[in-house]
């Protein structure tokens, strides 16, 4: 009778054993998998950090040109960000609420600059038709607005993976100040691309 107790005993065991086996490496697994998304996350961050002043750069290009009443035909392609879109809600539980909101700001300034730039090709259209005289003003806020919102997000995404070499990984908030000096350097530099592709035809 005894021996029969402890057959169940341990069948009993060995079946409680599995299970903790099974749950404890499907957590593991789990684990494993947000530790790599996080991971991608960043890596999509560094990655836009890199193409992000190229477009930069062309906004510039396209700024002169319409300072000179030319309407560049020259379109940045949209932003991607299909880990963030498709994966960010498997890790976000994972992170502060400082990390998401910076996250959240950083990813819905992307939309909005995917949201421009269909604006931009309408606007562009309508030039090349001929069928729209205030083109050419609607283009030039265009691409100002653009501009700027692209140096914003280049200094959310390099202040996010700056704040990621500190020990605890935690988002700092921004020093107010230094974001205002910030600004006023990037309208200043606007004003001076302006000002600049406009000399040649100053008298």
């Amino acid at each position: 009778m005894e021996s029969t107790w402890v057959k169940i005993l341990t069948v009993v065991l060995s079946i409680f054993l599995g299970w903790v086996a099974g749950q404890g490496g499907e957590i593991f697994r789990e684990w494993l998998r947000r530790r790599r998304l996080s991971r991608d996350l960043i890596e999509e961050l560094k990655f836009l950090g890199q193409i992000i002043p190229g477009q930069i750069a062309a906004y510039e290009e396209s700024i002169h040109m319409a300072a000179r009443q030319i309407i560049d035909p020259r379109i940045t392609l949209n932003l991607e960000h299909p880990i963030y879109q498709n994966f960010y809600k498997d890790v976000c539980s994972t992170l502060t609420s400082a990390q998401r909101n910076s996250f959240q700001i950083i990813h819905s300034s992307i939309e909005m600059h995917n949201l421009l730039l269909t604006q931009q090709l309408v606007v562009g259209n309508l030039e090349l038709e001929g069928s729209n005289a205030d083109a050419l003003d609607k283009w030039t806020n265009l691409i100002n607005t653009q501009y700027g919102n692209l140096r914003i997000l280049l200094f959310r995404i390099e202040f996010h993976l700056m704040n990621l070499t500190r020990k605890t990984g935690e988002i700092s908030e921004y020093d107010e100040a230094s974001f205002e000096d910030y600004m006023a350097q990037v309208v200043a530099e606007q004003k001076k691309l302006i000002n600049d592709a406009r000399k040649p035809f100053r008298k």
